[in-house]
């Protein structure tokens, strides 16, 4: 049911305005550098002059206008963009597909086939993510690579296919990570997901190639592995070119931010997306067999949403708080364990063991 949403959404939707919202236009212009110049110099991309664009792209080393935003949606989606206008928009449709694919199997490891493919359903449909059907988004991006390596955690077992399956999650969490620095905390929190060393080791090594390549790019654009495009965006102050962190803008207080999230009249989670609040509220129903992945859910949920709470600018979204995207498909887990107990009554059990079904 989703996908045929999204599919109306993108063929009889909003044509009245560009699908490149927000940041979109400035991931389009990275991809198209690369793709026509090989580069991240945007000088050949951004029309007008530079001062028009000011805030939404950052200086090297050597004072090129390059991204700002992460590059792992222009790199993946490099081949769509070459097809025209609308092949962004096309990627995005796709990768709103392959999600909801992920959830299904991140709700089977909790439900039954019936209540696991309900709970994909409201998720999909009752939530904020079908208003991103219309979108080129890099919120979307970085949940699909955080689901993805979360489907190959939840994998790995004492079998032969232990060590692969847990070094995929690890590049797939790191790509997650990458695409979207807070998501780091979906990486950093992974090993509670299994009891084995082995499997953890196996994450962390997983993890490095992404990271290591991040850090890379970020000695070759900006002359440290530690310093990221986030710490060196270009405005404009009292006339003046100037770099600028955007760790300036975590000055709203934890409290007033947490009240804003919830209630906010356009963007809040009650007003928006209510069903993830409820969502969240089910984690101590999922089966005790699942505990880990309840607890994992909680953790990131919890994290994110007081990391924003701080953040002044949290309510830059279209509809509803993009940046709480990844919460509201990790949703999927308490929703379907709650739709679980009530499947069979409350004290039943998971039928799975151990493992997703294959």
């Amino acid at each position: 049911m989703p996908w045929l949403v999204y599919l109306v959404l993108v063929v009889f939707g909003q044509h009245d305005s560009s699908y490149l919202r927000g940041d979109g236009y400035y991931y389009v212009s990275t991809a198209i550098s690369l793709w026509q110049d090989h580069d991240l110099d945007l000088s050949n991309q951004l029309p007008g002059e530079l001062q028009q664009h000011r805030g939404h792209f950052s200086r090297d080393i050597e004072g090129r206008p390059v991204p700002k935003h992460p590059i792992l949606l222009p790199v993946v989606s490099l081949p769509f963009v070459a097809l025209g206008p609308n092949g962004p928009l096309l990627f995005n449709l796709l990768q709103l597909m392959a999600i909801v694919g992920l959830l299904y199997r991140v709700a089977r490891y909790v439900a039954r086939p019936w209540p696991a493919a309900l709970g994909v359903a409201l998720t999909g449909c009752a939530t904020i993510l079908p208003h991103y059907a219309w979108n080129y988004s890099g919120d979307l991006v970085s949940v699909l690579f955080v689901l993805a390596g979360l489907v190959c955690l939840l994998r790995v077992g004492e079998g032969a296919g232990q060590v692969s399956w847990a070094l995929w999650a690890g590049g797939l969490l790191g790509l997650g990570a990458v695409s979207k620095l807070p998501h780091l905390i979906a990486l950093a929190t992974a090993p509670l997901l299994t009891s084995s060393w082995r499997s953890r080791a196996c994450l962390v090594v997983g993890a490095l190639v992404p990271l290591g390549l991040f850090a890379a790019l970020n000695q070759h654009l900006f002359g440290a592995p530690w310093v990221v495009s986030y710490a060196r965006i270009a405005d404009v102050r009292e006339g003046e070119w100037t770099l600028r962190s955007q760790v300036e803008d975590l000055d709203q207080s934890v409290a007033a931010g947490a009240w804003a999230q919830r209630t906010d009249a356009e963007l809040g989670i009650v007003t928006t997306t209510p069903i993830t609040l409820v969502s969240f509220l089910l984690l101590p129903l999922v089966p005790s067999s699942r505990r880990r992945l309840s607890l994992w859910v909680g953790i990131v949920t919890v994290v994110l949403f007081l990391f924003y709470s701080r953040y002044s600018l949290w309510d830059v979204s279209d509809y509803g708080n993009r940046f709480l995207l990844l919460p509201v498909a990790l949703g999927i887990v308490g929703l379907v364990g709650g739709l679980q107990r009530a499947w069979e009554g409350y004290g039943s059990e998971t039928p799975d063991r151990g493992r997703l079904d294959h």
